[in-house]
């Protein structure tokens, strides 16, 4: 049965007040979310030249190489994170800290291990605030937790809304925005035509979005208890070496074979355990990462955590980060999702000029670039203008206490 003229105008109402009042949180979410896809990358933009091109991001690392190189290089530091390159223009990175110089990030040639150079505390902060930005907006507690998940709600709304207004949408796949047409009905022609397009990206970020809802109401992964790891006089054994780690990969490989290990976790208090992630081949990329458990003492393996042994959600928050952050096919589908993203911010600034060329006392004939007619959006808000200028500043002030 078809809808109502009443129906489609009420709807289209709830879209366009909900869209114009939320317009700059989504375009905030949009923006961090599109920095999160290059984390590496942010972090090596005050060292362009640590960049390499011939890394291979299937190779099997040789961490027990990487472990001798960077202790031998920084012997009084306390090694915590080993990270394969995930791309072929980022190198091999060791996470390390020490009394001196605090955290940092020690890059290696993937080829030949060599050490490269290294990052301070710093570079790694932005992009690790913008993260934090992008997923509970630099903020602690429940309301920050569940803030950008619910937005996901809001996006997907916004889709079943458009579809109902937009009749016939399916025609205007291919329907060019006419050049003749005055600021608003061109704005709006755009509109359409990106959203349209975006569809299967806006669907798969809000539902994921949703799981990442349902994962903070307390439905987590949940995997086995394994045995406790042996308690030490030092967080690593004394003498701990690039063989004894090489042993620990050599026994978890044992445990599941094919298993490409590209990250591994070291312990940071004495009774914790070597953390071990990677790619088991019968599972695939899609269900996340399978972790192995090791006794750094021994080494000694104490559980296998893979998507197939824990509970249902174990299975489907590694499923869904997959897809929100574009990693569904390792580095090669990064980069349409950045491109999905930018389109997404396009798609919300024609919104803005929407809004603004219909309250526009010209009827919305005159053309108007992109900068005044968001100037115009944001005085459409009225007082709510002011109140996302405070918000903005809040962040901005968090995100530098975060990195300074």
């Amino acid at each position: 049965m078809a809808l109502s003229r009443k129906f489609r105008s009420i709807v289209f109402k709830v879209h366009a007040l909900a869209g114009a009042y939320l317009l700059f949180l989504l375009m905030l979410v949009f923006v961090t979310g599109f920095l999160t896809l290059f984390q590496d990358e942010v972090e090596l933009l005050s060292r362009p030249g640590l960049f390499v091109s011939h890394a291979d991001p299937e190779r099997q690392a040789d961490f027990g190489k990487m472990y001798d190189r960077v202790k031998a290089a920084y012997p009084d530091a306390h090694v915590f994170v080993m990270a394969a390159s995930p791309r072929p223009w980022l190198g091999d990175k060791v996470r390390i800290r020490d009394k001196v110089s605090g955290q940092r990030t020690v890059w290696l040639d993937p080829v030949t291990d060599e050490i490269m150079g290294n990052t301070g505390r710093r570079a790694a902060a932005l992009p690790e605030g913008i993260r934090k930005l992008h997923v509970q907006l630099l903020a602690a507690g429940p309301i920050a937790r569940y803030a950008v998940p619910a937005l996901s709600f809001v996006v997907f709304a916004s889709i079943v809304t458009g579809l109902i207004t937009y009749r016939r949408f399916w025609k205007g796949l291919l329907r060019r925005p006419p050049a003749t047409a005055d600021a608003r009905n061109r704005a709006g022609a755009w509109h359409r035509l990106l959203a349209l397009w975006l569809l299967p990206f806006l669907l798969a970020v809000s539902l994921t979005g949703m799981v990442f809802f349902v994962s903070n109401l307390g439905f987590e992964p949940h995997f086995a208890r394994h045995e406790p790891s042996s308690v030490r006089e030092t967080p690593m054994p004394e003498g701990f070496s690039g063989k004894d780690l090489d042993a620990a990969i050599a026994a978890a490989q044992a445990m599941v074979p094919g298993m490409r290990i590209d990250s591994v976790i070291f312990p940071t208090l004495r009774r914790d355990p070597i953390m071990m992630l990677g790619v088991e081949p019968e599972v695939g990329r899609l269900f996340g990462k399978s972790t192995v458990v090791v006794d750094p003492v021994g080494p000694k393996i104490l559980a296998i955590n893979a998507a197939r042994s824990g509970n249902t959600m174990a299975a489907v928050i590694p499923l869904a980060n997959q897809i929100h952050f574009g990693t569904f096919l390792g580095w090669k589908s990064v980069p349409l999702w950045a491109v999905f993203a930018i389109a997404s911010m396009m798609l919300l600034t024609e919104a803005a000029k929407i809004r603004a060329a219909r309250m526009h006392t010209g009827g919305g004939a005159e053309r108007a670039g992109t900068w005044k007619a968001l100037r115009g959006f944001a005085r459409s808000l009225h007082h709510v203008r002011w109140l996302y200028l405070l918000m903005f500043l809040v962040f901005a002030a968090l995100l530098a206490r975060h990195v300074i």
